[in-house]
């Protein structure tokens, strides 16, 4: 088979994998767009919550994202 035919195949072969991995990356990128307006919130209730169980509860998921 010549070389440019090789090429080609090989190209047509690994397309899928390129767009399972663009589809997987846009997800990502959602869920840490998500996840970093979860923090946001969370920061902000941390400053208006009176309770004091709740706000260790808090710290305590804040702390546990680092895992």
């Amino acid at each position: 088979m010549p070389r440019p035919q090789q090429i080609d195949r090989i190209i047509q072969q690994r397309q899928p994998l390129a767009q399972k991995i663009t589809k997987v990356e846009a997800q990502l990128n959602q869920l840490s767009t998500l996840l970093s307006e979860l923090q946001t919130y969370c920061d902000r209730l941390l400053t208006q919550l009176p309770d004091p169980v709740a706000i260790a509860q808090l710290h305590q998921v804040g702390s546990s994202k680092a895992q």
